[in-house]
């Protein structure tokens, strides 16, 4: 008769050859594991798409067990905390995308639909199914019924700037299409324009958005992203233009602005305070509104600076003939402008150049015909002294190392 194993207080022998009985707390691990992985299915990444593959992702459950009824309850709920656990950790797999937005129907960042088709369109939101819409910006300050709007088709048009909720541009988004995922979370942006290099040269509007991101060491952080359609799809070769140094300077005080937010979030999420982070990513409205406020201001400068060039151009002030018709008329007529006190030195062509007393140059242009002597006869000039016209060539002449 075959030998069977002896058997110990509490367990049925088991005939020798007989499979062992598989362990109690494997099979129910077993089970567990099981539960979970249709939980965290359940929870992958909106929008149909994949996961990005990489490295296993580590989760960090925590529980809570009554002794006596021992009941488990899990703290915060199961739901919450792999959502978190795993947006965080899946958002890092290069999910941003510098100068692209986020599309939860193809899953990526590099389709056709992350970035702005033409030069003139802004980010007008998602679409229910989580595809980024862009619009003209003409429209979408149509549709934001915006009352300066009409400015944008007059001649030199300042630029204009518009601040939205991130809310409102994921209000049409589906929670199954990425609505409340933090992947690309859309905090707030500015769309703005029209920006242009050069008053011949095309135009492009601009969306800057705050985003929430995730670095490749899965750190949290807030980015800037500066969504244009730029010349060759080249962003960074377009604003390195030094024509466009104003918006750089607005682009880089944003960023600025935006550390200081990251870095009282950051203190707040060490401290594990919700309410804290919560104020911290407040500010992130008013930083872009001091964005906005940049643009305006500084397209209003440089639209100043090319009706000025304009204006120049037009009436072909001789600026750099000024200290060479002044020195070279030493014994021509010298005026001196009543309103002003400058002296007025004409030269060749009907070229007429404004000095100080100091000798600095004030301003040139073109008078016409006769120009002079009208000036002279309505009292706006006179002549000046010999003293006077001496004292202005010995001053041009030291600045420039010519003897007078």
């Amino acid at each position: 008769m075959p030998a069977s194993s002896t058997p110990t207080d509490g367990e049925r022998p088991v005939p020798d050859g007989a499979p062992a009985r598989p362990d109690p707390m494997a099979r129910r691990e077993a089970q567990v594991r099981d539960v979970l992985r249709r939980c965290v299915k359940e929870l992958r990444p909106p929008g149909g798409g994949e996961a990005p593959a990489g490295p296993a992702v580590p989760l960090r459950l925590e529980a809570r067990v009554e002794p006596g009824a021992w009941d488990v309850r899990f703290d915060p709920p199961l739901a919450e905390q792999l959502r978190e656990q795993l947006g965080e950790a899946l958002a890092a797999r290069g999910a941003y995308r510098e100068g692209a937005v986020h599309c939860y129907r193809c899953g990526q960042a590099g389709c056709a639909h992350a970035r702005p088709p033409d030069p003139d369109a802004v980010f007008a939101g998602y679409d229910p199914m989580g595809q980024p819409e862009w619009k003209a910006l003409a429209q979408a300050l149509l549709e934001l019924r915006d009352p300066r709007i009409d400015r944008l088709f007059e001649p030199g048009a300042p630029v204009l700037a518009r601040v939205q909720p991130g809310r409102e541009l994921r209000a049409r988004q589906l929670p199954s299409f990425g609505r409340g995922s933090r992947t690309y979370g859309l905090l707030a942006q500015a769309i703005a324009g029209f920006v242009r290099p050069g008053p011949h040269e095309a135009r492009f509007a601009l969306t800057f958005q705050a985003v929430e991101a995730f670095g490749a060491d899965g750190g949290w952080e807030l980015r800037l992203n500066l969504l244009a359609c730029a010349p060759e799809g080249d962003t960074a070769a377009w604003l390195a233009d030094e024509r466009l140094a104003w918006l750089r300077r607005a682009r880089d005080a944003a960023r600025r602005d935006l550390a200081r937010v990251v870095a009282r979030a950051r203190a707040a999420r060490a401290a594990r305070d919700g309410a804290a982070f919560g104020r911290a990513l407040g500010g992130v409205p008013a930083v872009l509104r001091r964005l906005a406020q940049s643009l305006e201001r500084g397209g209003r400068q440089v639209a100043r600076r090319t009706r000025h060039a304009d204006e120049r151009r037009a009436s072909r002030r001789p600026v750099h003939m000024a200290v060479a018709d002044a020195l070279r008329a030493r014994s021509g007529p010298v005026y001196v402008d009543m309103r002003t006190d400058g002296l007025v030195v004409c030269g060749e062509q009907g070229r007429a150049h404004v000095f100080n007393r100091e000798g600095r140059h004030v301003t040139s242009f073109v008078l016409p015909p006769g120009g002079a002597q009208t000036r002279v006869r309505t009292g706006r000039w006179r002549s000046a002294e010999a003293e006077e016209s001496a004292a202005l060539r010995a001053a041009l002449a030291a600045g420039t190392g010519t003897p007078a």
